[in-house]
C-alpha cells in the first residue's frame, strides 16, 4: 500500500474481537493491493490496445490511400485505351 493513504474499518467490539480486527485489516489491505495490481495491469493492457489501434489506423490510413492510387492509375489506363478502340 502507499503511505499517506488511510482507511479506518469501524466494527462492533462485541461482533470482532482485537485479534479478528488485526486478521480483517490484512484482509482488506490484501484485497486493495490486488486491486491495485490489477488496475495497473488493466491500464498497462489499454495503452497496448491503444498502440494496437493506432498502428491499424494508420495502416488502414494507408491502404486508402494505395486503394485510390490504384483507382487513378485504373482510371488512365481506360482513357489510354479507349485511345486504341475501333
Amino acid at each position: 500500500m502507499q503511505a499517506g493513504r488511510e482507511i479506518r474499518v469501524m466494527v462492533l467490539p462485541d461482533v470482532i474481537d482485537d485479534d479478528a480486527m488485526v486478521l480483517l485489516s490484512r484482509d482488506i489491505a490484501k484485497e486493495i493491493e490486488q486491486l491495485a495490481s490489477s488496475a495497473e495491469t488493466n491500464a498497462a493492457t489499454a495503452q497496448q490496445v491503444s498502440a494496437v489501434v493506432q498502428e491499424q489506423t494508420a495502416a488502414m490510413a494507408s491502404v486508402a490511400t494505395s486503394s485510390q492510387h490504384l483507382a487513378d492509375v485504373g482510371e488512365r489506363l481506360k482513357e489510354s485505351l479507349r485511345r486504341f478502340e475501333i
